[in-house]
């Protein structure tokens, strides 16, 4: 799709996808790729007036900033303590899983990133008025959570900008890399990068790039420490350097869907495989290059979401039409190939995945109607979790939010799955639709399995380093070595929107010892790009240790 602006405002919307490896652009319908309006990218103009600007918005606005301002830290942080004191749980929950009560936030987690000191840092939007009415949108409200105590501290983007519907992922460092947000009353995309430091809780502008303002823009972390931003307006990829330069790849020109999917891949480049029906390899170093590889699977699914369960192995599933259609990518051989995996028990659109510890992955949320952002009348509200080994979906316990348009979902270091979210746009005002809380999911394999709904007995790393480099041996002291079976590196989550750039699950190999375990780090930044992982143990009854974070490269 290419954009046509006047003033900042996009007029109109070409329909055309083109890659570009040289000076001359390839139209990719010579490749007999057929491209209807419903598999392009949404208009953005039209897509960002359903975040702001509807009838009703500035009571909303105002509504929420009070929300903030009188929120009650205490006895959020009571209720989240009381939850973790509850009786045993249902005897069908190592087979179900179990929530926990709702919590309550003092913002919308529309975006959440898991730090090294394994906080969880969460923000949404700007103040307490339209957000066209602002000439300058100066602050962003945010919070830093502890999920081992459920204190909340307060953390505003104080720079001077909004980074709603920013992209996010994490530098080698561990810093949260922020590119692009909402910029002025007009709504156009922010051109800025941003950085937050959990070590002191800090916010920084660290710089804007070259093409331009971005809003709904991917960011992926590459092999060799850059951060590649796509999408978002702008149909010039760049890439920021581990110098602090950003460099446009201006042979790399592709109009992509917003939110666009895309990972670092095995052989070094990027690999693109959604949301729309297309299959790429960017080449990211110099001034880049497409090579286009064919059609995924034959389905739009804008709004689905994606997860790497296993090394270069991608599950993707659902979007569109609130399709249960699911494949797996496997990105692993000279030429990608995708499989069919089983179909959800109900499809859908504006969900989650989430990779656990053990491989397994977790659906939770999303509508089953394929209503575009939100209808409070058929969400879903079942989790499904999807074996690897069989390739099928087993119904799990229902939360109890409906879970859709601006939700998010994240893997916490203790093996727990962090689901909340959900509103802030005119959809979901006109149905009440307005979630400031999360829940937290238990999977089945934190429970005894003798029915008894007791908490199962869970391996412990009692040292590991805190650093390694690629194909280094490093060792893990736990009392049940022998009773290992898996050790796993899980990058923390960076989510918003259905989409998890970070997400990639690792298996290491290892071998017991008298001391404990002596492990193997990756071979290589291709398979896991330097910064912070989560290491967790995993025991031969399936349960995992809480994680130990480690930084590798």
């Amino acid at each position: 799709m290419i954009f046509k602006r006047q003033s900042g405002k996009i007029l109109s919307a070409c329909l055309i996808f083109v890659f570009s490896t040289s000076s001359a652009v390839v139209n990719l319908r010579a490749h007999d790729v057929s491209r209807s309006k419903t598999a392009a990218t949404e208009d953005i103009e039209a897509h960002r007036k359903t975040d702001f600007g509807f009838t009703g918005f500035d009571q909303l606005n105002r509504q929420l900033q009070k929300d903030f301002n009188d929120f009650d830290y205490a006895a959020s942080t009571a209720a989240y303590r009381n939850s973790l004191r509850l009786a045993a749980a249902a005897a069908d929950s190592h087979l179900f899983g179990q929530w926990s009560p709702v919590i309550s936030l003092p913002v919308v987690p529309i975006h959440v990133a898991i730090l090294p000191n394994q906080r969880v840092l969460m923000w949404d939007s700007v103040g307490d008025l339209p957000t066209e009415s602002y000439e300058v949108h100066d602050t962003t409200r945010a919070i830093v959570w502890n999920p081992a105590d459920g204190t909340f501290v307060r953390r505003d983007v104080n720079t001077g900008f909004n980074i709603f519907c920013a992209g996010h992922a994490a530098l080698p460092n561990g810093k949260q890399f922020i590119a692009g947000g909402n910029l002025n009353s007009n709504l156009d995309g922010l051109n800025t990068m941003h950085t937050f430091d959990s070590t002191n809780s800090s916010w920084s502008m660290i710089g804007r790039m070259n093409e331009g303002g971005r809003w709904y823009p991917s960011v992926t972390a590459l092999a060799n420490g850059e951060m590649l931003i796509t999408s978002g307006g702008p149909v010039t990829s760049e890439v920021y350097g581990t110098n602090g330069a950003v460099r446009s790849l201006t042979n790399a020109v592709l109009a992509m869907p917003l939110y666009p999917w895309l990972t670092a891949a095995p052989n070094g480049r990027a690999f693109y495989f959604g949301p729309d029906n297309t299959l790429g390899y960017m080449t990211t170093s110099g001034s880049g290059a497409w090579q286009y590889l064919g059609e995924r699977d034959g389905f739009n699914r804008t709004y689905g979401s994606y997860a790497m369960y296993d090394a270069g192995k991608i599950l993707a599933t659902g979007g569109g039409d609130s399709t249960a259609h699911t494949v797996v990518i496997n990105i692993n051989g000279t030429t990608p190939s995708v499989t069919r995996a089983g179909d959800l028990n109900t499809g859908r659109r504006q969900h989650n995945l989430t990779v656990l510890p053990d491989g397994k992955v977790l659906a939770t949320g999303g509508n089953y109607n394929g209503e575009s952002l939100v209808d409070v009348n058929a969400g879903v509200y079942t989790a499904e979790l999807w074996d690897p080994a069989n390739g099928r979906w087993q119904p799990l316990s229902s939360m109890q939010r409906t879970r859709q348009y601006h939700s998010t979902a994240a893997l916490l270091p203790d093996g727990r799955v962090l689901v909340g979210g959900g509103g802030i746009c005119g959809a979901c005002y006109n149905q009440n639709y307005l979630e400031k809380n999360f829940e937290i999911f238990s999977p089945p394999y934190l429970f005894k399995t003798d029915g008894s709904g007791g908490l199962a007995t869970r391996p412990t790393i009692l040292s590991a380093p805190s650093t390694t480099t690629y194909r280094d041996q490093f060792n893990i002291t736990t009392e049940v070595s022998k009773n290992v079976r898996q050790v796993v590196l899980i990058r923390p989550s960076s989510v918003t929107h259905s989409v998890n750039f970070e997400q990639r699950r690792i298996p290491l190999s290892f071998s017991a010892n008298k001391n404990g375990i002596r492990v193997t780090a990756p071979n290589s930044a291709n398979s896991a790009p330097p910064g912070y992982y989560m290491l967790f143990i995993i025991d031969a009854q399936g349960v995992p240790s809480v994680a130990k974070m480690i930084k590798l490269g």
